[in-house]
């Protein structure tokens, strides 16, 4: 099945640019749209053991960058990064990118993943204005 419609991606670590997963995005054909900030304060971000950063339900928002992917790049390419569905599940999401709103899909810690995880470590997440942040 051809999937050859595009879709908005908000990236908030490893796939975002100058990071060391952005690969899987040129490889999934993702076009940068602009910085990006959630609307709803619906997450926490964490620390996956200092490596890379995951979001988990909660009560911030956070910030990233957003993509236009085309779905077989999703599926094909980022899908594969990031273990979908059973480290993270993708889920709709609304963001605020250049003074518009789109909907978007994110990466969200699975539950799965969360049960198995010792999440305490927050190191390297950046709380600036009421957003989570990746630092570099």
């Amino acid at each position: 099945m051809k999937l050859s419609y595009n879709v908005y991606v908000m990236t908030y670590g490893s796939l975002m640019n100058g990071y060391h997963n952005h690969q899987f995005m040129e490889n999934a054909k993702g076009t940068y749209v602009g910085k990006a900030k959630s609307i709803e304060a619906n997450y926490d971000m964490i620390s996956m053991h200092g490596s890379f950063p995951a979001i988990i339900p909660g009560n911030k928002r956070f910030t990233g960058e957003l993509y236009s992917v085309p779905m077989e790049g999703v599926v094909n390419s980022l899908d594969f990064l990031e273990g979908y569905p059973d480290f993270y599940d993708r889920v709709p999401i609304k963001v605020e990118c250049n003074g518009q709103e789109y909907n978007a899909i994110v990466y969200v810690l699975s539950k799965g993943a969360l049960k198995s995880y010792n999440l305490t470590n927050k190191t390297k997440v950046f709380e600036s204005d009421g957003y989570y942040t990746w630092l570099k």
